[in-house]
Parts: structure tokens; sequence; C-alpha cells
């Protein structure tokens, strides 16, 4: 059980809610404090469980001026109070449309619904932060499901609960790391109570029976719930996951702003991130008109400061397409190696997602999940992905991607041979078009690994192979060292047989650059920086068998950079003759085109190769700053993404620095073609341009 509280004070326990809660406290062995405006309630409580488990005490929340005392009196006269349970509610419906809508009431409602709880768990918090260092301490507050999706007709007790709910929020993220103190909130649905009592006898039919509330709240508090939903406003699909998402952004940016806030608040002498609720010491007064001012205060700051405090790698680069990498292979090709040696390679903060659908070597698959860089593993078996279980990939992204937070940089989707990548591949490209922005994929490349050793135990030259070979936009040929040179050519040989002509290169013991196995992302060039060319030169290995080779000899690399002319003019890219170089480049001779581009934003690139229509908005006045984006040419496709983070770091006068990764002997042709000045050029003619072979 992981609701260990003993000694509970209960707010608004003479009816409704708070007095099921109590009831049902004291069933579970708890000793309850109940606390309300009628005395002969209080004396019925008492009397039905007894002065051994039941006290209780006449007090009005509605005074705040009274509540900071009556805090202190409290924890004085009740030493092992470990929970206090924030319960109130008032309720009216108001027709708005009206000249002469009660305000009064309404102003009444947040008195008592916000004001009187918030004063209250300020005064209470103190010194439960103190029994908490001890034993396990709780401050729970009723909400509703109206918090989330407001009703019209109550929009006092709506907004009410929705600042309550906001406050909670807050609280829970500001005692973080700093306080053993679990803020729970109880959302509840309409309930058959006393508050929907204005009603008429309409009201007391209204909602859920208070047993089964009562019941299935303390299913979610006895499971260690820090936030328990009862009942939903339907569709119900709709209503958790905009619960479910607001969430998980609220603690993102919590998260993300702290440090930033701490260190605010030390430079301008405030001793902590709110006027009371981190203090040691209750305060004597709740002084409203701080609160109302921190409250403004609090907006204020983050308004002026989310875009400079927010970390950009987890806020707007995410927002971009998460990149996915699909590879396919035998079991025992050699997927799981290719992985363990591409991790090194990549910057310690960039994360991968890793989503399986067969069982692998149990130590090489625990040394990959457990490494620091694999940021979540999700499994996929019964059997193949690509035809049984293509129709929950959604699902499966989609839980992968909310159980990591920030989100991963990159998601890898290792499968089996016996799959199809093209219908996986399609699947991919279809919740590219489908998802909403900020939650979509991008297929970066299909990459096959073949097991050179053992490629007769299974080759295929059907015309289902052939299918699966021009899915696939590169070929690892891997174990070849321990096979001679003939068996090799005939391995190709064979490949060749398939009628495809795909890119391939040999894994240097299964290992593989990973500029020619990943495109490049926005999470790459923040994390390890846009000079592309660092990383991507070949280097020689010493064999066990005493001979050298180098491991990218099936590679040639360039390195491609246009500066702005020694008279030292601004400019930008040429993007028509840009496009026309990617939309012409052969895949068989190019593997990948990567680089940055700052560009005129009059003439933005087109967002990708499937779509050439879908431009960035232009500014018509001309007056607006060049754009910077991340090009990324796989395997045929490209796209173009936007790049706060590249804008801030990039050198102005270089108008674009871009790496074409080739298939072996094409070096000098592109670099000859390059140098003509037609396809890479400044707008006007502007841009010197130099192009270096790299490897």
């Amino acid at each position: 059980m992981s609701f260990p509280y003993k000694h509970f004070l209960i707010i608004g326990a003479t009816s409704g809610i708070g007095r099921a809660v109590a009831d049902r406290l004291i069933e579970n062995g708890a000793k309850v404090i109940a606390v309300g405006r009628r005395k002969d309630r209080l004396d019925e409580f008492v009397a039905k469980h007894g002065e051994d488990k039941a006290s209780s005490i006449v007090f009005d929340i509605s005074q705040l001026d009274k509540i900071p005392q009556f805090a202190k009196d409290v924890a004085a006269k009740y030493p092992d109070l470990d929970g206090v349970w924030l319960n109130a509610g008032l309720q009216r419906q108001y027709d708005m449309a009206s000249d002469d809508w009660d305000f009064e009431s309404f102003q009444n409602e947040f008195h008592v619904n916000v004001f009187s709880i918030v004063a209250l768990a300020r005064a209470f918090l103190p010194y439960l932060k103190l029994k908490a260092e001890t034993v396990p301490a709780s401050l729970i507050f009723t909400g509703t499901n109206l918090s989330i999706i407001p009703m019209a007709w109550a929009p006092g007790y709506s907004g009410s609960k929705a600042a309550l709910n906001v406050f909670i929020l807050s609280l829970r993220g500001q005692l973080k790391g700093k306080s053993k103190v679990k803020i729970i909130e109880v959302m509840p649905p309409a309930v058959q109570t006393e508050l929907h009592d204005y009603m008429g006898e309409k009201g007391a039919t209204l909602g859920m029976p208070i047993d089964q509330f009562t019941n299935e709240a303390f299913e979610g508090l006895e499971a260690g719930k820090d936030t328990v939903v009862v009942g939903y406003i339907p569709p119900r699909e709709v209503f958790f996951d905009i619960l479910e998402k607001r969430r998980k952004t609220f603690e993102g940016l919590t998260d993300a702003t702290r440090p930033h806030m701490d260190r605010i608040y030390m430079n301008s002498g405030i001793s902590s991130p709110s006027p009371t609720f981190l203090s040691s010491e209750p305060s004597s007064t709740f002084n409203l008109q701080l609160f109302s001012l921190y409250t403004r205060y609090t907006l204020y700051i983050t308004h002026s400061f989310s875009v400079s405090l927010i970390d950009k790698t987890k806020t707007q680069e995410t927002m971009a397409p998460i990149p996915i990498t699909i590879l396919t292979g035998f079991l025992g090709s050699g997927k799981t190696t290719l992985l363990l040696n591409l991790l090194p390679q990549l910057p310690k903060t960039y994360k991968l997602a890793l989503l399986k659908n067969e069982f692998g070597d149990v130590a090489i698959d625990s040394q990959l999940a457990s490494t620091s860089a694999i940021s979540g593993v999700r499994e996929l078996l019964n059997g193949c992905i690509c035809c049984n279980l293509v129709g929950q990939l959604s699902d499966a992204l989609t839980q992968l991607r909310s159980e990591i937070s920030p989100p991963p940089d990159r998601i890898i989707i290792e499968t089996s041979g016996s799959a199809f990548p093209a219908t996986l591949a399609m699947e991919v490209n279809r919740l590219a078009r489908e998802s909403p922005p900020g939650e979509g994929y991008i297929l970066d490349g299909v990459v096959s690994v073949i097991d050179v050793e053992n490629w007769a135990g299974y080759e295929d030259t059907s015309y289902t192979a052939k299918i699966q070979a021009r899915y696939t936009d590169l070929i690892v040929f891997n174990k070849w060292e321990g096979v001679s040179e003939r068996r090799f050519d005939e391995v190709l040989d064979r490949v060749g047989d398939l009628g495809v002509e795909t890119a391939w290169v040999k894994s240097d013991r299964g290992r593989v650059e990973k500029g020619v196995l990943l495109g490049i992302d926005g999470a790459l060039v923040a994390k390890e920086g846009i000079v592309l060319e660092d990383g991507e030169h070949g280097h020689g290995h010493e064999n066990g068998d005493g001979h050298k080779h180098d491991h990218q000899s099936e590679v040639e690399v360039l390195s491609l950079t246009l500066r702005t002319g020694s008279n030292g003019e601004t400019g930008t890219v040429d993007i028509p003759a840009l496009e026309r170089l990617l939309s012409t480049a052969s895949k068989e001779e190019v593997y990948r085109i990567k680089g940055i581009l700052r560009t005129s934003p009059l003439t933005p690139p087109a967002t990708s190769s499937d779509n050439l229509d879908e431009r960035p908005a232009t500014a018509g006045d001309g007056k607006a700053k060049a754009a910077y984006y991340i090009l990324n040419w796989a395997f045929g496709r490209w796209t173009c993404t936007p790049s706060e983070t590249v804008a801030e770091a990039s050198d102005p006068t270089v108008l674009a620095r871009i790496t074409l990764i080739l298939a072996r002997y094409e070096s000098a042709k592109w670099k000859k073609k390059l140098e003509a000045g037609d396809l890479v050029k400044g707008q006007g003619g502007i841009g010197e341009l130099s192009v270096e072979r790299l490897v």
C-alpha cells in the first residue's frame, strides 16, 4: 500500500466528498481531525467514530487572516499530523449574457475555491515539510475534471478550480528535489453531493454516486499516484490525451527553466522561488497582495525569458521531426554490433531510442540497453514488425516518445531480415505526413546488414527480395574479413542479381562511420558543432593479421565551403541552383549530402523533396534577417529544416558548408562538377567556393 498517512486533517468534512473521505480514512485505520463550519455535523461525526479515532474543529476557511494562527494551533495540538486534505468548493451557474449576473457571488467562488485553499496550503506546508523529514507526509487537494475541460455555465467554479490546478502543479514543481512532502490532486467528475443543491431536485441525482467516487479515488491513492483522476469528460481519449500532454509539457518547461529561475532569485536577493512555499517557517499573515503580485511577476518572467532561458536543443530543435533510421538484417548479421560501434561516435548528450522486434544476444542487447546513449528500448515481438505490427507502430513510437523526456534525438528501428522494409518505410512516411507539428517523424534511411560469411544460408533472389532491396538505401557488408576475395565477389554478384542498384559499404569489424549511416539533424548540430568535416574522415586501423586497411575505402568524402567575397559583402545561397543539384544527384554516386545553409527570407528552400511546393512563408519587405537551414540529403531524398541553434552559432561570412559522402572513385568527377560554380553559389554571384577532398 502506497498511502501510509495515519493522522489527517480534513477541510470541509461536514458533507459531500470531505465527509466521505473522512469516513473512509477512519475505516482504513487513520485518525481524522474534521474541520467545518457546522458544529452539529462535526459532533455527529465524532460520535459516529469515537473520540479515539475522530476529533473536530469549527473553523471558517474564508477568513484568510485567521488561517496562519489556525494552522499553528493545529500543529501544536496534533504533532503527529502527517496529512492535510484541502477540500472546498462553491459552484454556481451564471447567465453572463444578461446584464445583471451576480459578480459578487462569482468573486466569492474564487475566494473560497482558490485563495482560502492557497492560504491553507501556505500555512500548513512548513509543518508538513518538517514532518516529512522523518515520516511520509502529504498535502492533498480536491480538484475537478472541469479544471481541464471547463463548463460554460459554471465559469466561476471551472475557472477557480483551473487556477487551483495550476497552483498545485507549480507547487509540486517547486518542491521537487527540495522537500519530501507529496503533493496530490484528486480530480472528481460530477458527484452526487450537496454541491449541486442550487439546482433543486435534479441536483441530487447529478453525477457519480459518492461511494463509487470514494472507491475509485482511494484505488488511485493506494496505487501511489500524485494525480488521481476519477471519471472523465467525454470523449475519454481526448480528455486523457489533453491531461497527459499538458502535464508533460508543464514538467518539461519547469525542468528546463529551474536552473535559470534559481539563478534569477539568487541574483535578485530572493531566497526561494516563492514568497513562502519553500521557507522553513510559516509567516504570521497571508499577504494576498503579495501573492497576486508574485503571480503577475511569474507570468512576466515566463514570457520575457522563455526564449533565452530554455535550452534550445530541448525546445526549438525538438520541435523538428525526429529522424528514424530503419536497420534490417537477419538475426546474427551484426546489427546490434553495428549500433554498439555507432554510439561512441555520437556526442555524449545525443540520445537514441531503439525499437526492436526480435530477440537478440542477451549480453550484447543488455550492453546496448544500459549505455547512457540509449534513452529508451522497446521490443515488438510476436513476429515481423512489417507484417503483423505495422498498425501498432504509431502507438509504439508514441509510447516510446512519451516515456523519454526530453524526446530522443533519433529513433532506430531494428528489425529482422525477414521483415519487409517497404511496408515499414511507407508507414513511417505516413506518420510523417499525419503527425501534428512538434510530434512528427521523418524517414532518414533504410540500412540492410548482410553477413558475408553466412550469406549462402539465406540468399534470395525472389521478387520479394528484389522489392526489399529496392527500398534499401544502403547495404552494409559485415563479417567479410574472414572470407576470401573470391567469396566476397560472389556475394556482391548475388546482390547484383537482384537487379537493383543500391549503395554499399564494407564495415570494419562491425563499424561504419556515422556520417554514412546517419544524416545530419538539429540535435547533432547543436551538440557536436557545425564543422561538418570533423569526424567524417577515414582513418586506418591495425588488424590482428598485421595488415593495414582503411575501413572507409569504399567511400570518398568532399568538403565544400562557400564564403562571402573578399570585399566583405554578406550574402545567401542561391536556392534554385542548389535544388537542381539535390534533385539530380544520383544515389548510385552520392550516399549523403549534408550541410548548413544561409538563405534569403525571400527565397526559402523547399522543406523536402517530397513536396517542392511547400516552403516557409517569405518576408515580403526584404528586411528580415537571413535564415539558417540544416540540409540532409540521403539516398535520393532530402529535407531542409530551419534551425535557430545554427543561426546563433554560425559564422555570418559562411554562406554554405556542405559535406558530400560519395561512392568509390566518384570524388574527382564531383569535385570538378562543384568547382564549376553552377550548383553551389551565392545569390547574385557573390561568394568564394572551395572544395576539398577529405577521404
